[in-house]
């Protein structure tokens, strides 16, 4: 369980919108991105491990669980993520952080690597959202299952749905982040579907723009969606970058969290040594 006592929770107003934010630890910074659940909770552990040696950030994404959600909401690209995610990185002074995101926090890394490599030191992308890089019928399957599983549930928070844990890939981990946190992302599922879904996945980046990135390394599950590892790989190849294949599906920080700490500290700690 997650030593709460170590977290420090603020809330930091950038791009006019007042965001959670959770701060541990002391030592180089290591960003952790949600997916589109947006909702930080998911890091706990992870986060726990790795404050022994980092200042470790995270966030509640725009509009989603503790942070502000206005009456008039807008698309949220993966532009508007990274601005976001940079811009708060920068109100605590934490620059250069080792920025890992997962799913649509992996196109905000991605962006952030092109918009703001100023405040990145390195990126770690889990599985990003890559739609545009899927092939168009995978692209079309994909969103067929979301708008069956809003049609069958009659609600768009399909994120305790038997389809969302299969992604997950373990029904009891999934469980374990709590009531708390499971009422949380119940109400961002609403907002995933109108203004993120359709918006976040939507960019692409060419090979001119990879090679100026931050140096980054992307990860895999096992057994995750086809169309995921697919538009992954392309975009490595793309870059010319390694590869890590890890032994989970969609969300290590909740199925391999040791393992992900392991894998994030490895990679964060060969660009701090390399640091001149």
């Amino acid at each position: 369980m997650a030593d709460k006592s170590k977290v420090k929770s603020i809330m930091q107003k950038v791009n006019g919108l007042n965001f959670y934010c959770e701060l541990r630890g002391s030592g180089p910074t290591i960003a952790l991105v949600p997916s589109g659940e947006g909702d930080c909770g998911s890091f706990a552990k992870v986060a726990d491990i790795l404050d022994e040696e980092f200042t470790v950030f995270t966030l509640d994404m725009r509009y989603m669980s503790r942070s502000e959600r206005p009456k008039k909401l807008e698309p949220i690209t993966a532009e508007v993520l990274a601005s976001d995610v940079a811009g708060l990185i920068k109100a605590f002074d934490l620059a250069p952080a080792s920025v890992y995101g997962c799913s649509s926090g992996g196109q905000c890394a991605l962006s952030m690597g092109v918009d703001h490599p100023e405040v990145c030191r390195n990126l770690m992308i889990h599985e990003a959202a890559l739609l545009n890089d899927a092939p168009p019928r995978a692209q079309e399957k994909f969103r067929k299952g979301i708008d069956m599983a809003v049609k069958m549930t009659g609600s768009k928070n399909i994120f305790g749905g038997a389809g969302w844990i299969s992604v997950v890939g373990d029904s009891q981990a999934w469980a374990a982040l709590g009531p708390e946190y499971h009422e949380r992302i119940s109400k961002n599922g609403e907002v995933w579907i109108d203004y993120m879904l359709d918006h976040v996945s939507q960019r692409m980046y060419s090979a001119q723009e990879l090679s100026k990135m931050p140096q980054m390394v992307l990860s895999v599950g096992f057994n995750s969606a086809a169309w995921l590892a697919f538009a992954n790989l392309q975009v490595a190849s793309r870059a010319n970058t390694e590869v890590v294949w890890l032994p989970s599906l969609h969300y290590p920080q909740v199925t391999i969290p040791d393992l992900l700490a392991q894998h994030i500290r490895k990679h964060a700690n060969k660009h701090i040594r390399s640091a001149p």
